[in-house]
C-alpha cells in the first residue's frame, strides 16, 4: 500500500547533485530534501527512519509492541499517535495524536524484534536544505533567489493522485517565499518531465508562475504521479532590501498532500 512515505521531495541540478546552492533546474537528483534528523534507534531492529517533519525538536519515543506488531510514536512533550501495524515489509508514516508530528520509516518484517522493545529518537532541525544563509549584503540591498525541487513517486506499483504543494508556514524571518510549477509537467525527471535550467540563482525561470497559496485547498496541484514518476516544483526567495534585523533561525515550510 502507498503511504505519504513513498512520496519524495529531492533536488533538482543533475542525478548526483547534493548541493542545495546548485538546485536550479534540470535532471531530478538522488537527494533528498529533509526537514529534521533523527537519531537513537538501536533497539527497535528492522525500522530505519527515513525522514522526520514537523516535531517538538528533543527526545521521543518510538515504541514497537510484539504481540499486535504495533510502531507508536511520541515526540517530545507531545501525545502517543495510534498504532501502525508494520507486520508486513513496507514504507509506513507514524504519527502523534494529532497527526502532525511524523516519522516516515521502512520497515523490514524479518529483522523486527522479538519483544516489545523502544528507543529514544533525538529530533533536530536541519538547515540550509534548499536555501543558503541570507548575506548582509543581500539585506540591505535586497535579493531574489531560485531553487528548483522535484516531488516523486518512489512505490513500486501505485500511483499517487492530484499530488499538490502549498506554503504550510511562510519564513518567521523578513525574507518570503513563493512557489511555482515547472511547464515541463510530469515525467521521469531525467529523459521526460525535465524542468527548465537557469543560469544562476538569481534567473528567473521561464515559463513559471509564482503564487502564495497557504492552504492544501488553493494549492499547486502538480498532477498524478504513477509509480516512478515526479514533478518539479519553483521556490522563490525574496530578500526586501533594508533589512537590518536578522533571524537566527529563519524557518518555513512547504506543505504536501495526495490522494494515496
Amino acid at each position: 500500500m502507498i503511504t505519504m512515505a513513498d512520496l519524495e521531495v529531492r533536488l533538482s541540478g543533475g542525478a548526483a547533485n547534493t548541493d542545495p546552492n546548485a538546485a536550479l533546474g534540470g535532471i531530478i537528483s538522488s537527494e533528498r530534501v529533509l526537514s529534521q534528523s533523527s537519531t537513537g534507534i538501536t533497539n527497535v531492529t528492522g525500522v530505519v527512519i527515513n525522514y522526520a517533519c514537523g516535531n517538538t525538536l528533543g527526545g521521543g519515543t518510538l515504541a514497537f509492541t510484539f504481540a499486535t506488531k504495533l510502531l507508536k510514536w511520541t515526540p517530545q512533550g507531545g501525545t502517543i499517535g495510534t498504532g501502525v501495524d508494520i507486520t508486513a515489509s513496507g514504507r509506513y508514516v507514524i504519527a502523534d495524536s494529532t497527526g502532525n508530528q511524523q516519522l516516515m520509516v521502512t520497515v523490514t518484517a524479518g529483522s523486527l524484534p522479538g519483544t516489545d522493545q523502544s528507543d529514544t529518537i533525538t529530533i533536530a532541525n536541519i538547515a540550509n536544505e534548499t536555501f543558503d544563509d541570507i548575506a548582509k549584503a543581500e539585506s540591505l540591498y535586497g535579493d531574489t533567489e531560485y531553487r528548483c525541487v522535484y516531488v516523486k513517486n518512489t512505490h513500486a506499483s501505485e500511483s499517487a493522485l492530484q499530488v499538490s504543494f502549498w506554503i504550510g508556514s511562510n519564513t518567521t524571518g523578513a525574507d518570503d517565499l513563493h512557489i511555482g510549477e515547472d511547464p515541463a509537467g510530469v515525467g521521469n525527471g531525467s529523459t521526460t518531465g525535465v524542468a527548465t535550467t537557469i543560469a544562476n540563482e538569481s534567473t528567473a525561470p521561464t515559463g513559471v508562475t509564482f503564487t502564495q497559496p497557504v492552504t492544501q485547498g488553493t494549492g499547486i496541484v502538480l498532477g498524478d504521479l504513477a509509480f516512478g514518476e515526479c514533478a518539479a516544483l519553483w521556490i522563490k526567495r525574496v530578500v526586501p532590501a533594508s533589512t537590518t534585523s536578522g533571524t537566527a533561525a529563519d524557518l518555513s515550510s512547504i506543505g504536501i498532500s495526495a490522494y494515496l
